[in-house]
């Protein structure tokens, strides 16, 4: 299942939650109701996938099956014997560790919550790869059609001499 077919069942789960409390859909409500960025909810919606720690909030607050989550398939919800999920104690040290970078730690986190769902170790393979993929490619800046190697042309340096040196004028 596609990551849009999945935030629209996600979609109407919090639509369901906010009219409850007498509240309609809009970005900032869901924001809201999830304490998340509306720049989130923006991106969701656009087709961006979240983050692991995101998925990992859908499958506490909304109580979705973090396997149904990750990978598109197998029921929505965890059956109701399903133990809760982890407290936040249980979160392994080297994943809070501050010499991690933010990518480092979400892919720690990805591949912990996979092993819990019982991933294959090539699904678990593929979706670090696209973390990393995803921090790593950016897009190519429209000025140039090609990517090169040549470092931006800086006005005033010659790339051989220091910036506006005279050196070796009027020889």
């Amino acid at each position: 299942m596609e990551w849009k077919q999945q935030f629209e069942i996600i979609k109407k789960e919090i639509s369901h939650r906010l009219a409850r409390d007498g509240r309609k859909w809009s970005n900032q409500n869901a924001a809201d109701l999830l304490n998340v960025n509306i720049g989130k909810i923006r991106a969701w919606e656009k087709g961006q996938r979240p983050a692991a720690d995101d998925l990992a909030l859908f499958a506490r607050a909304l109580e979705f099956s973090p396997k149904w989550l990750l990978l598109g398939t197998g029921p929505q919800r965890e059956a109701l014997e399903s133990p809760p999920p982890p407290p936040v104690e249980s979160i392994p040290p080297e994943e809070l560790s501050e010499k991690l970078t933010p990518t480092q730690r979400e892919m720690l986190t990805c591949k912990r919550l996979m092993v819990e769902i019982g991933a294959s170790p090539d699904q678990i393979v593929e979706s670090i790869k696209a973390i990393a993929l995803s921090k790593t490619c950016q897009p190519t800046p429209k000025s140039s059609q090609y990517p090169t190697a040549e470092p931006e042309t800086i006005t005033g340096y010659n790339h051989i001499h220091e910036p506006k040196a005279d050196f070796g004028k009027g020889i």
